[in-house]
């Protein structure tokens, strides 16, 4: 059975309780966030953490593309689930 993949965009309190809880009921979780000191902080809680202002279009376009070669199955149940939404 495949885990279920989240992408939980900023890690502010809310983002990291939201990320924590999904990570603690096993799923796979994708945080993004502009702070570099907080992806540093948090880059080995979660299945993947990626720097990126969510502000810049581009950013997120070079961002989402890196990722989908590194974690492509993962993205593809996040994209699912986003285009379902």
């Amino acid at each position: 059975m495949n885990k279920e993949a989240f992408a939980v965009l900023g890690l502010g309190k809310f983002g990291t309780g939201v990320a924590d809880e999904l990570m603690e009921r096993g799923a796979e979780v994708l945080v993004v966030d502009r702070n570099e000191r907080l992806i540093e902080q948090h880059a080995g809680k979660y299945t993947q953490a990626v720097i990126a202002d969510l502000a810049d279009v581009e950013q997120i376009k070079d961002s989402v593309l890196a990722i989908w070669m590194q974690l492509s199955s993962l993205w593809l149940r996040i994209w699912r689930r986003v285009l379902c939404a």
